[in-house]
C-alpha cells in the first residue's frame, strides 16, 4: 500500500485502509480506541460514499469482557460471527444490526491498539494475513506523522 508512505494525517492512513478493504467487502471502516473505549471513527461503503446507516456516538467499554476487548487486549485479528451481546449492541447501535460475520485487524502505534480496521459482508475471498501486514505499516505510517507533529 504505496499510499501509507505519503500519508500525512491520520485520515490518510485510515482511508487508505479503508479503500483497500472496500475492494472485497461491502463495509470497511475504522473503530478508534480512546482510553478503555472503542468508537466508530469512520465507516464507507461499497460503491464509495459513507455509510448511511452509521450512527455517530455510539461507544463500547473495553473494560468489560466482549469480542471487541479480546481482539485490543491480545492484538490479534478476527474473523468470524459476533458471539456476545456486548459486541451485538454496540455493532447494533452503530450500524442498526451487527453482521451475520466480521474483520477486525488491530492497529498498533507501538505496542499499543489505537484502533480496530472493520469490515464485514465480505463478497470475494481474501488473505487476511495481507490486511494484518498493512494495519502494521499503518501504525508505522501514524506513528511517523505523530512523530512528524512534534519535531
Amino acid at each position: 500500500m504505496r499510499a501509507l508512505d505519503h500519508a500525512e494525517s491520520r485520515d490518510d492512513v485510515v482511508g487508505a485502509m479503508t479503500r483497500s478493504l472496500i475492494e472485497t467487502h461491502a463495509r470497511a471502516g475504522f473503530l478508534v480506541v480512546r482510553g478503555a473505549e472503542l468508537a466508530v471513527f469512520s465507516v464507507i461503503v461499497a460503491g464509495g460514499g459513507e455509510d448511511p446507516s452509521w450512527q455517530r456516538g455510539a461507544t463500547l467499554g473495553l473494560d468489560a469482557p466482549s469480542m471487541f476487548h479480546d481482539v485490543v487486549g491480545t492484538q490479534l485479528p478476527y474473523r468470524g460471527p459476533v458471539l456476545d451481546d456486548a459486541s451485538r449492541g454496540f455493532l447494533t447501535a452503530s450500524f442498526g444490526a451487527p453482521p451475520a460475520e466480521l474483520l477486525l485487524i488491530p492497529m498498533m502505534i507501538r505496542d499499543r491498539v489505537v484502533g480496530l480496521i472493520y469490515a464485514d459482508g465480505r463478497n470475494r475471498h481474501t488473505f487476511d494475513d495481507h490486511y494484518a501486514i498493512a494495519a502494521r505499516a499503518a501504525g508505522l505510517a501514524l506513528e511517523r506523522i505523530v512523530k512528524a507533529r512534534k519535531s
